[in-house]
């Protein structure tokens, strides 16, 4: 008002930088109730044409004073309508927000977990194959073991069987020898 504009909704906004459509419409619908009509200087005419015109005037006026009210109260009642709309979807706008808030933080924490999953995995997948290298190399000694043992076990049934050989050769060897000595019957 002081800029010489009528104030709306979006000057103010601009003016302000910022703000609810919904909660500058209350505000200013609360001003503009507060506000007297501004008085206008009458304009000077003969008292019978005057009066005439006074009274039309008053009637027209009355009658379009009973419409602007009406539409006024149509129109305020719209407005408080679609004010209380607007601050509900206001505050449904602000739980999607805090929700969608929400979701992103247990996407992350997802996102993480499924990470965290993955590096043990990949943990899980190199133990997984040092161990087995240790089994294949643990056969393979097993392997060599059991070889070593068979080899061994050989050569001991070998050099059994050459003792055994030996020692009947010897017996062979002493009983020839006692028949071959005179008197030794």
């Amino acid at each position: 008002m002081g800029q010489g504009e009528k104030p709306s909704i979006q000057r103010i906004r601009e003016h302000l930088g910022t703000g609810s459509p919904n909660t500058i419409h209350r505000h200013l619908q609360q001003w503009r109730a507060t506000q007297a009509p501004a008085e206008r200087p009458m304009a000077k005419l003969p008292d019978e044409l005057a009066s005439a015109l006074a009274q039309e005037i008053e009637r027209q006026a009355a009658a379009a004073r009973a419409d602007a009210e009406a539409d006024a109260l149509d129109a305020r009642q719209t407005a408080d309508e679609l004010a209380e709309t607007g601050e509900q979807l206001e505050a449904e706008a602000d739980e999607l927000r805090e929700q969608i808030e929400q979701v992103t933080a247990e996407r992350d924490e997802a996102v993480r977990d499924r990470s965290e999953a993955r590096s043990l995995i990949e943990e899980f997948r190199e133990q997984v194959k040092r161990l087995e290298q240790q089994r294949d190399d643990a056969r393979q000694e097993l392997a060599e073991a059991r070889n070593r043992i068979t080899t061994l076990t050989e050569q001991r049934d070998q050099e059994h069987s050459a003792l055994l050989e030996a020692q009947r050769d010897a017996k062979v060897a002493s009983t020839a020898k006692n028949d071959a000595e005179p008197g030794a019957d």
